[in-house]
């Protein structure tokens, strides 16, 4: 009785795929010839591919999004006993009866996207990849797959965005200057008269003005006596004792 080996039953079991071409095809040159030397007179022989050994590959589909993976037959038991953080494994043998899910958010180098122009004048490429779930997925695709074009589509929006918030703090300091000179108030303001302009006739000339000096308390209105006390009411009673005593 012959017992198969698990991985060649998983293997029968599950949908191959055609085997794709790998860097080396029958016939391929591997090493040039070399010159002739003092160990080898007739020079080093030269290496060609004679034959294609391959593992072999099988098609797994993930448990939720239905997405196909390629998977070499030396990693496919691995793969089938991958499991999520809840237990449910990633991929299955069997073949969804829908199709992936797709969704409608395009890469930035996409030809329909708005700023294709640009991007042509730049010189980066197109990409038709056009069924990403979110942004965040087409983000990360863009980061992984078109490595140079984000970090020069980046450097030019940081750049962008650096100027604007310039020319947004210096129109916010013009705006604050201008405030600040509306709400000076009147005394700020100093007023410079001219002296071309002559006084209007009702303005009597300052030198032409009579000053009435108001009396000291204690000073007697009918004589040049005054108090000499230090305090106000010591003065107005020395005031009121002269009144009674010389002008009574």
């Amino acid at each position: 009785m012959t017992t198969k080996d698990p991985i060649a039953t998983l293997i029968a079991d599950t949908e191959a795929v055609q085997e794709e071409p790998g860097d080396f095809q029958v016939g391929d040159r591997v090493r040039n010839p070399g010159p002739p030397s003092e160990t080898m007179p007739n020079g080093v022989p030269g290496s060609v591919v004679s034959d294609l050994l391959s593992a072999g590959h099988t098609i797994l589909y993930d448990t939720i999004t239905r997405e196909p993976s390629v998977v070499n037959h030396n990693m496919l038991f691995t793969q089938l006993e991958a499991k999520r953080d809840d237990g449910s494994l990633v991929f299955t043998r069997i073949k969804p009866s829908e199709p992936p899910w797709r969704g409608n958010f395009k890469c930035f180098l996409h030809k329909d996207q708005p700023d294709r122009a640009h991007y042509d004048r730049m010189g980066f490429k197109t990409c038709k990849k056009a069924t990403m779930p979110n942004q965040y997925q087409a983000d990360n695709h863009a980061r992984n797959r078109h490595r140079d074009e984000w970090r020069a589509v980046e450097a030019e929006r940081e750049s962008r965005e650096r100027k604007e918030d310039r020319d947004a703090q210096q129109a916010m300091i013009r705006a604050v200057s201008v405030q600040g000179i509306l709400e000076q108030p009147p005394s700020a303001v100093t007023i410079v008269p001219s002296t071309d302009i002559p006084p209007p006739d009702n303005v009597i000339p300052v030198q032409d003005l009579v000053f009435t000096p108001v009396p000291r308390s204690g000073q007697c209105e009918l004589c040049d006596w005054a108090s000499t006390a230090t305090k106000s009411p010591s003065r107005k009673a020395a005031l009121k004792r002269h009144i009674a005593s010389a002008h009574s």
